[in-house]
């Protein structure tokens, strides 16, 4: 199935309503920061100023895919609460 598909299914919507100011603020934060990021890194890269001021919108919608992958992984590979999730070996 498609990312989006399995997120929107799963979604709660009277919880995404109680959090939806929550939501933009975390929205514009991160735009802010990619901006600003972007725009720094540009500059030390050595970009051209027309480059540094639009290369940010092509990072915002990274998260939306991340999100919609690891949703996926979590359906398809669940983890057991019983099974020992640190990696480490049992010595006898």
């Amino acid at each position: 199935m498609p990312f989006f598909t399995l997120v929107g299914v799963q979604l709660n919507l009277p919880i995404l309503v109680q959090s939806i100011a929550f939501g933009v603020l975390v929205f514009i934060v991160r735009a802010l920061c990619v901006m600003g990021g972007s725009y720094v890194g540009g500059g030390l890269a050595g970009l051209d100023m027309t480059k540094r001021r639009k290369m940010w919108m092509t990072m915002l919608a990274q998260a939306g895919v991340s999100l919609g992958l690891a949703a996926e992984v979590a359906v398809k590979f669940p983890v057991s609460r019983s099974a020992d999730t640190r990696g480490s070996a049992q010595h006898a």
